[in-house]
């Protein structure tokens, strides 16, 4: 089994399109992020945070850590990059 084999994905949509535009968005994100984090291999603490000015986190079905300031949230709707804030400063 080669490591392309090992990390493959399922993948549905509404429709053939839907799913191949879904494919080409989440491969982009992939090359993106590869080349951007290529050596970087930090560890990040996860904490529960709920904020209700942002309901969007309510219907969230999948979240990844871009990196300690962002976070990608998916749902039905769309795929959505949250900046993250604490107590009106920006994270480090």
């Amino acid at each position: 089994m080669t490591e392309e084999d090992s990390s493959r994905s399922g993948v549905q949509g509404d429709s053939e399109n839907k799913k191949n535009e879904w494919v080409g968005v989440l491969s982009e994100l992939h090359k993106i992020l590869r080349k951007r984090h290529s050596r970087d291999r930090s560890i990040y603490v996860l904490k529960e945070a709920y904020d209700s000015n942002l309901p969007l986190i309510k219907t969230t079905q999948t979240a990844a850590i871009i990196d300690h300031k962002r976070i990608a949230l998916g749902n039905e709707e769309g795929l959505f990059v949250v900046h993250v804030i604490i107590d009106g400063k920006e994270s480090l």
